[in-house]
């Protein structure tokens, strides 16, 4: 039994010296001139979120700010051995209204302060995206390519490694028609199969559509830029931050979108996914 007690009583010391060496270390670090540097500086890197602009029907995303996170960041700093604001480590702050939850609305543009753009490919029937996968790789662009039924149906595997090669893949069902179950078909694939997290309906102006959207959890997009006959010209007259240009399938797309791409980064926008280009996460 004394073995017993002695044995208890060793343990208890030991829980006791590992409690107040760890009190011990937090005060340390407390007292440490770096930690009070991070912590003096902290709020100087402090960025508010931003709100997402609601109104009847239409949305714009907000954006989530960020706060230092001073233990993190002392950890990092403590390596080199002096304050680097580029070992900053940030916790995220959200906005106080977002993206999240509202699904029954739909996205009119992205936010511009992001100062980004998505070029949005519609695909049906036997069309051939070859040639612009061609000058999205060589010019090294994520886009979204908005697959209606028939196309998937004959064109699966490459639907799924457009996802993994980190385009998006929005969903135009059959004939845009959101209330029939090939629509959750087809959603449920790109999720269990294709693995993409968020996905996206095409604005049909039907409240019904949106509706059966919402209940999937999926966006619904309205592009801001329709490109009709001369992609070109119609891109250069109306585009700004955050621009949704939507885009067919067809010979004078795929003659002018290198020329499209070169463009838009001339005028120092960033092309990227809707997925990318419309998460209200910050990039830090």
């Amino acid at each position: 039994m004394r073995n017993f007690f002695s044995k208890l009583g060793m343990a208890t010391l030991i829980c006791l010296s590992f409690i107040i060496s760890e009190k011990t270390a937090v005060v340390v670090n407390d007292m440490d001139e770096l930690m009070t540097e991070i912590k003096d500086k902290a709020d100087s890197y402090y960025v508010g979120g931003v709100d997402a602009v609601i109104d009847d029907t239409g949305m714009v995303p907000g954006l989530y700010g960020k706060r230092v996170n001073v233990k993190k960041s002392y950890s990092e700093m403590k390596k080199i051995g002096f304050f680097c604001d580029k070992y900053l480590v940030y916790d995220d702050v959200e906005p106080n209204v977002s993206l999240k939850d509202n699904y029954d609305k739909v996205i009119i543009s992205g936010n511009r302060l992001k100062n980004m753009v998505s070029l949005m490919f519609n695909v049906s029937s036997s069309d051939d995206i070859g040639a612009i996968l061609d000058v999205l790789n060589r010019e090294d662009v994520k886009a979204t390519f908005f697959v209606d039924g028939n196309w998937f149906e004959s064109n699966n595997e490459l639907t799924l490694s457009l996802i993994k090669e980190g385009h998006t893949v929005g969903n135009l069902a059959y004939g845009m028609n959101y209330q029939k179950a090939e629509y959750v078909w087809m959603n449920n694939i790109f999720r269990t199969l294709g693995k993409q997290k968020i996905n996206y309906c095409y604005d049909t102006g039907n409240v019904d559509d949106l509706k059966a959207c919402a209940l999937q959890m999926s966006y619904t997009v309205r592009p801001s830029i329709v490109v009709g006959s001369n992609p070109m010209m119609e891109i250069k007259k109306q585009i700004k931050a955050g621009s949704l240009i939507s885009l067919d399938v067809n010979e004078k797309v795929n003659s002018e979108l290198g020329l499209i791409v070169s463009y838009i980064k001339s005028r120092g926008y960033r092309l990227d996914n809707l997925t990318n280009h419309l998460s209200e996460k910050n990039s830090n």
